[in-house]
């Protein structure tokens, strides 16, 4: 009797902190926890740049599109990887963009980069990297080498995207033709 109750403490503890997927593409899981830190993230970026403009906070509506945009994005990366590493690929490339990172990180100063971080995005600074610019510096190493090879990358992407089998939970969207869209 008392290991099923800790068995459904541990049940619990897990789903509170969002250790539980938001989707499953393949074998690949991202937790909603990774999901919602990114999402926040970005969210606080764009209130804390619309407050600088003299704008107003993300709307409803707003923050929902974000949300979808960011799952849309994490999910696309996954499948990128995926790609990836069946052309065994991924490690030449993610060294690219790790390296493309750190020179973009060389030029700013390192005492207000933690700062930044925080007060831009609520993020570390190794967060920042891994959640925001990793991603989009993969896709812009794997751009570079499909576009070396004569292909178009454009192409690619698209029919990658529409390949897999993408499962979304505890999120008001599912994935069809590459995107979310919404649950009806």
């Amino acid at each position: 009797m008392s290991i099923g109750i800790g068995v459904i403490a541990v049940v619990v503890i897990l789903f509170a902190f969002g250790f539980f997927p938001a989707a499953l593409i393949g074998r690949d899981i991202i937790l909603y926890h990774d999901f919602s830190t990114t999402a926040q993230a970005l969210e606080q970026y764009q209130n804390t740049s619309k407050k600088a403009a003299g704008g107003s906070p993300l709307s409803a509506s707003e923050v929902s599109d974000l949300r979808k945009s960011v799952l849309e994005n994490m999910i696309a990366t996954v499948i990128l990887e995926q790609y990836m590493r069946r052309e065994n690929t991924y490690d030449t490339y993610a060294k690219n963009a790790r390296e493309l990172i750190a020179s973009a990180l060389k030029s700013t100063n390192a005492a207000t980069l933690p700062k930044a971080t925080d007060k831009l995005y609520g993020l570390g600074v190794e967060d920042f990297q891994q959640k925001i610019l990793f991603p989009q510096a993969l896709q812009d190493a794997l751009r570079q080498g499909i576009e070396k090879d004569g292909k178009n990358f454009a192409d690619i992407v698209s029919e990658e995207l529409r390949k897999p089998r993408v499962r979304t939970f505890i999120v008001p969207w599912y994935w069809q033709d590459g995107h979310l869209v919404n649950k009806k």
